[in-house]
């Protein structure tokens, strides 16, 4: 298999974990942007620590405040026929 091939199926894999991690916060139940975003970290990174969650959380609560920030763009918002990194680069709204 090329690194190339490689290289796809992780970003295919890394894009389904996003689309389940989505849809487990959608079966949640209501929840705001924020508290939104600290579940799927959670479940995308259980090595964090509580303090990086912390802090995570503090920041994009400022980026929140100021306006910049409003939330992850959900899996079934981006476009379609994107692959690997130009996927990537749409997963989080500035």
């Amino acid at each position: 298999m090329t690194p190339e091939a490689r290289a796809n199926i992780a970003a295919e894999l890394r894009y389904r974990a996003l689309v389940m991690v989505n849809d487990a916060a959608d079966g949640a139940g209501p929840m705001s942007e924020l508290d939104r975003a600290v579940f799927i970290l959670r479940r995308l990174y259980p090595e964090f620590t509580e303090s990086q969650v912390v802090e995570i959380r503090a920041e994009l609560a400022r980026r929140e405040a100021a306006g910049r920030w409003s939330g992850f763009e959900r899996p079934s918002r981006l476009r379609e026929g994107q692959r690997g990194s130009q996927r990537r680069k749409h997963l989080f709204k500035p």
